[in-house]
């Protein structure tokens, strides 16, 4: 990136794995693998390309609202809870470059997996009706309005 760029205005974390299980049946495997995508990822995607940013730029990571505890996702809210937590660091370490570090927050984002790779047309059925219970608008954010609020804070919250 470096050898290409040089510099970089803006970075966007988006990179996710969920995958549902009742909390005392998540396996080991599963259990790293979302750390690995979600939380590791994450981090060093950050911490590789932080020193990259120009004065006055942005990261944007994208987790997931706190207030929502749904159920079979334990791993996955841990996950986007760690993303959170380091993000808020970092913020403090590159404030004297004048690098904002937010996080987008959303609830259920409307995609064709509903962010969960392998669910079955009734599955994916009963958890957009999760989805919709648990939101305060009863309906999904869209891919659009995550990319509108993404790049608001990319560019136009300078």
């Amino acid at each position: 990136v470096a050898e290409r760029f040089q510099s970089l205005d803006a970075l966007f974390i988006f990179a996710a794995v969920a995958e549902f299980a009742p909390f005392d049946q998540v396996t080991e495997d599963s259990f790293d693998r979302q750390f690995a995508i979600n939380t590791r990822g994450a981090f060093f995607a950050m911490q590789r390309l932080a020193p990259l940013i120009r004065d006055g730029g942005s990261i944007t990571a994208v987790t997931v609202t706190p207030a929502t505890a749904t159920p079979l996702m334990s791993v996955y809210m841990a996950t986007k809870g760690a993303v959170r937590a380091f993000s808020q660091v970092l913020a403090a370490e590159l404030l004297g470059r004048r690098v904002r570090v937010n996080c987008l927050a959303p609830g259920f984002i409307d995609t064709p997996t509903l962010g969960v790779a392998g669910l079955s047309p009734e599955d994916r059925r009963e958890l957009a009706e999760i989805g919709d219970l648990a939101t305060p608008m009863k309906r999904h954010g869209t891919v659009e309005e995550i990319a509108a609020a993404a790049l608001f804070l990319g560019f136009d919250a300078t």
